[in-house]
């Protein structure tokens, strides 16, 4: 049960992979929340490339030294992880305009089922604002260096379980 007062935020996402992006969304919001719940929903119509383990794996690394931060991995909806742990709002980040039309509708489509849920929507620096977990991935896939679009600490793990797949 949520404290009296007590801001806990969901930041959900695939993140597949975690990009520098998301971190600065994430110490963003961490700075506002008492406890932000980084979420991996898993979507059964989304191929991933790396599991939920691994992802999670690589979230908790690049979060490590957050303390307000947690990660946790579900196949439920969003409106199911924000009852669960009683959060007061869903964190987004923002990269463009394309990104705000589909994070409104993603907060509508939302605002159904949890209709006193408040989005919080965190701006990506503009120095990030290309990075996507898809360029990550296309980089990867043609071997080229991600060491500047992850955290210092995950882009040669990232690297080497891409490796591993691909093999």
């Amino acid at each position: 049960m949520q404290e009296t007062g007590r801001r806990i935020w969901l930041y959900p996402g695939s993140f597949d992979p975690f990009t520098l992006g998301h971190l600065s969304i994430v110490k963003q919001a961490s700075l506002h929340a008492d406890k932000l719940i980084i979420a991996i929903l898993q979507h059964p119509l989304k191929k991933s490339v790396f599991t939920v383990e691994e992802r999670k794996a690589i979230i908790e690394k690049s979060v490590a030294d957050l303390p307000n931060v947690e990660v946790v991995a579900d196949n439920c909806l969003l409106v199911d992880l924000y009852r669960r742990f009683a959060a007061s709002a869903i964190v987004r980040g923002v990269r463009n305009f394309r990104d705000w039309e589909y994070e409104r509708d993603y907060a509508l489509a939302n605002q159904n089922f949890i209709s006193d849920c408040q989005f919080v929507y965190l701006a990506a620096p503009a120095n990030l604002t290309y990075v996507s977990s898809s360029l990550v991935r296309e980089l990867l896939l043609y071997n080229k260096d991600i060491s500047n679009l992850l955290a210092p600490n995950v882009a040669p793990i990232v690297t080497f379980m891409w490796n591993e797949k691909v093999k």
